[in-house]
């Protein structure tokens, strides 16, 4: 989102002047507003979050971005989730499963 215009985002110029140590030290309430921000001029922004289980905040950062503007999609891949009072029952969840190796199998047979 930073480089899809010629010059960087006013919103993301001042987050990054607002932190002595750069968006390293930004807190979630600054990027999530900053997301927001630079969304709205973009449509439609798709958005992934790798690796969410190694994220200590991944729970409150999926409940600000639940409230975004539907113009932003988000995929997110996680190997688990905490167990929280968060409803997340909008996943996918892929355990190991007798018909997910079935799935694995099949997969692995037709590329053999």
């Amino acid at each position: 989102m930073a480089t899809s215009q010629e010059k960087v985002h006013p919103a993301l110029h001042e987050l990054f002047k607002s932190s002595n140590k750069g968006l390293m030290e930004s807190t979630i309430a600054g990027l999530i507003a900053t997301l927001e921000v630079v969304s709205n001029d973009l449509s439609p922004v798709f958005l992934v979050l790798d690796a969410m289980d190694e994220c200590r905040e991944a729970i409150d950062v999926l409940k600000h971005l639940a409230h975004l503007k539907k113009n932003l999609c988000i995929a997110v891949t996680s190997r688990y989730l905490a167990e929280t009072d968060y409803d997340a029952s909008w996943y996918i969840h892929l355990d190991d499963t007798q018909s997910f190796r079935q799935d694995v199998a099949k997969y692995l047979q037709a590329k053999f």
